[in-house]
């Protein structure tokens, strides 16, 4: 589908200086250009779906793509040069988008002069909706007189942004979190995407059983009672780049070790 076809003059509407466009999301949108120059973007409070949209500031690009939920909005006093939006899939779900020149919108209301108000764009679902974020759980058995150790590995090009852990042992024991710089021994083996059914994850898990530590950077260390999940939810997120990974290592040998990973890629 050429950008001519998909924003021909059905699909838009101009009054009183500013334009629409009704897009169905049946199918998914990529890197689709709104060839029109306006001051703002706002996304109408009445759109069911959601989009990334870059702005095109015309003496080299923004682009730098972001999440937009209903009510959201962007403006420059200096224009954009034009729009360029991505979406997946949404079956039954709609975009209404408005282009502006000389106006500001506040969202939910009518066209209107004034500050734009700031919305509140729950980041979290539009990654889940995008295919982003994903869960691993993984299981290393005990082996006597070795410690266990799982990992998350990062063998793709994006970076891993790894929000939450949790952990638990059949035996009490101390937890030590930490960077691995290779693969470990046995894997591997993949989370699943939170959005049901989607596609799975370019992350990795492995494993492995050994007399000595394989972490190469110490970052967290705490204990565990037996058989207890340990929530860890990082205050900031652990970013893994290409060609590393993080995970958990058991301070006591011959016992089994539970852990599960949740984050996005990006």
């Amino acid at each position: 589908m050429d950008n001519k076809d998909f924003f021909r003059a059905s699909r838009a509407r101009t009054e009183r200086g500013y334009t629409t466009f009704d897009i169905a999301l049946d199918t998914a949108i990529n890197d689709q250009i709104i060839n029109l120059p306006g001051t703002l973007f706002f996304l109408d409070k009445s759109s069911t779906g959601l989009c990334t949209v870059e702005g095109n500031v015309g003496q080299g690009t923004s682009r730098n793509p972001l999440l937009a939920s209903p009510g959201f909005s962007m403006f420059n006093e200096e224009g954009f040069a034009d729009f360029r939006i991505s979406a997946p899939a949404q079956p039954g779900k709609v975009l209404k988008i408005v282009v502006a020149t000389g106006m500001s919108i506040k969202a939910g209301d009518p066209v209107q002069s004034g500050a734009v108000a700031t919305p509140t764009v729950d980041s979290g679902l539009a990654r889940t909706i995008a295919r982003q974020a994903f869960l691993a759980p993984h299981i290393v058995q005990a082996v006597a007189a070795q410690y266990p150790h799982t990992q998350l590995w990062n063998p793709g090009t994006k970076n891993l942004i790894l929000e939450s852990m949790s952990v638990s042992s059949t035996t009490a024991q101390q937890i030590l979190f930490g960077t691995f710089i290779a693969t470990l021994t046995t894997g591997p083996t993949q989370g699943v995407s939170k959005y049901a059914n989607g596609a799975a994850p370019t992350a990795q898990t492995w494993k492995t059983n050994n007399v000595a530590s394989q972490i190469s950077q110490q970052h967290l260390i705490f204990s565990v009672s037996a058989a207890a999940p340990q929530i860890v939810n990082f205050r900031e997120p652990i970013v893994i780049p290409p060609g590393l990974g993080f995970g958990v290592q058991g301070l006591t040998v011959n016992t089994d070790l539970l852990a599960n990973y949740e984050w996005f890629e990006q």
